[in-house]
């Protein structure tokens, strides 16, 4: 299998996880983020599309983790309450930790491509990713310790 097709296939497994998430949401915000999440994941399949056939590729500026930050803001505004069992904060692990492959793939396939065009597009494919998990890292937070996250939920893993 060569980098093109398992980076297709994990994109599209990651787009069809986060629309499974996005239905199973109640709070209109969180499906709101998680079909942010699954239209990002689209674009990473069709950026690795065009790569494969040489075609121009480029990713269009993303701006999930931007309006995930506006997201929570109004949660934190509203005083939101989020009431999961443990289940569902190990769905979200699991995300992250797919989010978490995702961004090494893509760093270590930068590292070896003798391309420049394609590292750029893996360096970028692999920040979105690192954004991916830094989203559900602040969801998980904030649903298991909502008193303190909904005052300070900055997203400033960076």
């Amino acid at each position: 299998m060569n980098i093109f097709t398992f980076a297709m296939q994990k994109e599209v497994q990651s787009e069809a996880m986060y629309r499974k998430l996005a239905k199973a949401a109640v709070n209109k915000g969180m499906k709101t983020i998680f079909t942010m999440l699954a239209d990002s994941e689209k674009q990473h399949y069709e950026t690795v599309v065009k790569m494969e056939k040489d075609e121009k590729a480029e990713l269009s500026e993303c701006k999930v983790l931007d309006d995930s930050r506006e997201i929570m803001s109004k949660f934190r505004a509203e005083k939101l309450k989020f009431k999961l069992d443990s289940s569902q904060i190990e769905i979200y692990k699991e995300a992250q930790e797919i989010e978490k492959v995702s961004e090494q793939f893509y760093r270590e396939k930068a590292r070896e491509t003798k391309y420049d065009h394609h590292k750029k597009l893996l360096l970028s494919l692999a920040e979105e990713e690192f954004n991916h998990f830094t989203i559900l890292e602040e969801i998980i937070e904030m649903i298991s310790s909502p008193e303190s996250r909904l005052e300070s939920a900055e997203f400033n893993k960076r």
